[in-house]
């Protein structure tokens, strides 16, 4: 006997894909004895197992159980559900970043699935890692501020001095894993992580103060202003850390003073992350204009484990960011469209002082070996200036159809670049700190300009089928022109379960550091070099068993191209390489009390002419974390990340490749953040990372020079107190 339920289809020929799926959810809830029903004002009530599950016809009991903290502009360009969007995304909200008390931007990203954050070795800046693609600095993560792109064009990261991202004016992250060239051009290689910064509607009036281990300070806050037609929001922060103190037993001078029978070495010695920040967002609306302005300086950044490897005595480095965008759309010009306006400017200025070699060390010169009792001394520095124009135009008069065009242009200098340094163009001693700018510096003056033009088309296949093309052509001054495409396939099965079949291409333009860097003892730039390129396949399922648990897991494949890497002393385009992978994630919301996530992702990749690993990022990742609200004043969230042993990279002589010669051990973390609420507007809180001291290494990108790679901090401290004003 067939049971009389939705099963009854498939045995009588009525295959129905979407009503099966369904079902099984729904009799798998079942079985469990309990299920859970929405009611108004989206509370959440028990009821037992023979209780009617509820019929939804259509997306608004997904609009009214998300609010607006599941929408993501980045995937098309124009705001849409997450569980609809066309990309593999997460999105960090407010709530997310309060309850996990996170300081900074690696605090959170840590969280997502298939996203890793590890360091380099110089300046200690976070680099993230996204399904395994790495690089020395963070190059192939397109990071957006409001939308803007703020990649230096020197490194083609944050700038030297990029750690630290303070998260108190942000009111939430969206993240893309996989390529986004298509829409947002270059360095959207691996992903696109965009801050949106609190506006008029979420920035409230408030100070907040913490203190915590090793001599943290920090005070920011922000409020709103109103004045006729002009409404703004303002936050400012401030904050000083000192260095850790973690210990490096040896370095690359080191290795260097056994060779060469010196003792230049100032291993074993402490690791320097010390920091200031200072940052400010400005947001203003007037008429329908909007101004979005940021200044972000960070300071007295410490060098890490030194340029180059080598242990640094006295030494930091100096960042400071400007960024400024007017925006407007004009809604409705003309039938069915809509056109959007965009000016905007992006400055760096970026200082350091450095030992390149410490004193009393000795170097090769054309001469022959050469002491220095002084050491290899600079203080480079330079400043960039952006300025960029984009129009969009979106129409939907067409059925079935919403067309998006996109054009501009963006034109940038490196300029003022000068270095104050005690050796020549050769590298032998001077008696003084001697001047070079202009072409003796170790980068000239250097223009960009790109154009770019892309097409983006959002076809409604059917009533649950949507098809999201596009195509996006930029073109370089300095190294000519890329195409990249994308396809995206979202079938709607219900409304709360979604397949997506995603292909997508992206490139990573050459920093000019990569291109045309000159006199330097580490690293000279190949002006011929050309973009990195990423071809990518994913398969996506998604289900929202709303109100008490979301589900999703992808598989993807993708294929890199002309990875520029560092081989003797310059850069070069090498052979490609290909991964592969799984990312699982779950959340459970056992009642207004308990909430539960997690999630685990699997990657691997190689280098394909060698079939070696590609290593230098972990296979295995899970993540877990319990957020727990008791009695409207205590929040606590309880979260532990654990990181699968790594390949070491070493590079190989002969083919300029990375090669696996062992692994870095597995680790694990968890961290524990308690917040009190007393009153309506005051706050008390208590953040513990690495709760358990748990012995952490990241890998370096200097591996044979620095021997213990890089230690991480252990057990940290943070006392915080808000009050709304």
């Amino acid at each position: 006997m067939v049971p009389d339920s939705g099963w009854k289809a498939v045995f009588m020929g009525r295959f129905d894909l979407k009503r099966v799926v369904r079902r099984f959810y729904y009799e798998l809830a079942l079985s469990s004895g309990i299920t859970f029903a929405a009611v108004a004002g989206g509370g959440l009530i028990a009821t037992n197992a023979s209780a009617a599950v509820p019929e939804v016809k259509d997306e608004q009991f997904l609009e009214q159980a998300y609010g607006n903290s599941k929408y993501i502009s980045i995937a098309t360009g124009t705001q849409q559900l997450i569980h609809n969007a066309p990309a593999t995304a997460t999105i960090i909200t407010r709530n997310d970043i309060d309850a996990l008390g996170a300081l900074y931007l690696e605090d959170v990203l840590e969280t997502v699935p298939g996203l890793h954050v590890t360091h380099s070795s110089s300046n200690f800046p976070p680099v993230y890692q996204i399904r395994g693609l790495t690089a020395q600095v963070n190059r192939q993560v397109l990071i957006l501020l409001d939308g803007l792109p703020t990649r230096q064009y020197y490194l083609a990261d944050q700038g030297r001095s990029g750690g630290g991202f303070p998260l108190h004016g942000v009111q939430r992250i969206e993240i893309i894993r996989g390529p986004g060239s298509a829409l947002h051009g270059a360095d959207a290689f691996s992903g696109v992580i965009n801050i949106v910064t609190k506006g008029i509607d979420s920035q409230s009036a408030e100070i907040n103060f913490n203190v915590g281990s090793f001599n943290r300070k920090g005070v920011n806050g922000g409020f709103t202003l109103e004045a006729g037609r002009l409404n703004g929001a303002i936050n400012l922060g401030y904050e000083e850390v000192g260095a850790s103190g973690v210990k490096i037993r040896a370095d690359q001078q080191s290795i260097s003073d056994q060779l060469l029978g010196t003792s230049a070495s100032l291993a074993p010695g402490e690791f320097d992350d010390a920091m200031k920040v200072l940052d400010l967002y400005l947001k203003l609306e007037f008429d329908g204009w909007e101004l979005n302005t940021s200044i972000l300086d960070r300071s007295e950044v410490g060098l890490g484990a030194g340029v180059g490897g080598s242990l640094n005595s006295e030494g930091d480095s100096s960042t400071t960011r400007y960024t400024a965008q007017v925006s407007k759309d004009f809604l409705n010009v003309s039938a069915g469209l809509d056109v959007g306006l965009k000016f905007s400017y992006v400055g760096y200025n970026e200082f350091a002082r450095f030992f390149i070699v410490p004193k009393g060390a000795a170097v090769p010169t054309p001469e022959g070996l050469v002491f220095l009792p002084d050491g290899l001394y600079s203080e480079p520095e330079f400043k960039e200036a952006h300025l960029k124009s984009d129009i969009d135009f979106t129409y939907s008069g067409w059925s079935k159809h919403q067309v998006k065009v996109g054009v501009g242009v963006e034109q940038g200098k490196l300029f003022d670049s000068a270095e104050r340094r005690n050796y020549d163009n050769q590298f032998r001693p001077l008696a003084e700190l001697t001047v070079f700018e202009n072409e003796q510096a170790f980068i000239e003056e250097e223009q960009r300009v790109s154009r770019y033009l892309f097409l983006q088309d959002e076809w409604n296949l059917a009533a649950d089928w949507t098809l999201t093309s596009g195509i996006r052509w930029d073109d370089y001054s300095d190294f000519g022109t890329t195409v990249n495409p994308r396809l995206a396939l979202v079938w709607q099965l219900d409304y709360d379960f979604t397949a997506k079949f995603l292909y997508g291409r992206a490139f990573r333009a050459p920093s000019l550091a990569e291109l045309f860097l000159k006199d330097n003892p580490i690293l000279v730039g190949n002006k011929d070099l050309e973009p990195e390129e990423l071809e990518t396949l994913e398969f996506g399922l998604s289900y929202l068993g709303l109100p008490f648990y979301e589900l999703a897991v992808n598989v993807f494949y993708y294929k890199t191209d002309k990875l520029i890497q560092e081989t003797q002393n310059t850069t070069t385009n090498l052979n490609s390489s290909s991964g592969r992978g799984l990312e699982m994630e779950a959340v459970y919301y056992a009642n207004s009390v308990v909430s539960l996530e997690g999630n685990y992702s699997y990657q691997t990749s190689s280098v394909v002419d060698t079939a070696e690993s590609f290593g230098g990022a972990p296979e295995h990742q899970a993540y877990v974390r319990a957020d727990f609200k008791i009695n409207g004043h205590w929040n606590v969230s309880v979260d532990a990340n654990w990181v699968s042993s790594q390949a070491i990279v070493v590079a190989n002589p002969k083919f300029g490749f990375p090669s696996e010669k062992d692994k870095l051990d597995a680790f694990s973390s968890a961290n524990i953040n308690i917040n009190y609420l007393f009153g309506s507007k005051y706050r008390v809180g208590l953040n513990v990372r690495n709760l358990l001291n748990s012995k952490r290494v990241d890998a370096t990108d200097l591996t044979g020079l620095l021997p213990d790679h890089l230690p991480l901090v252990g057990r940290t401290f943070v006392a915080s107190f808000s009050a709304q004003i």
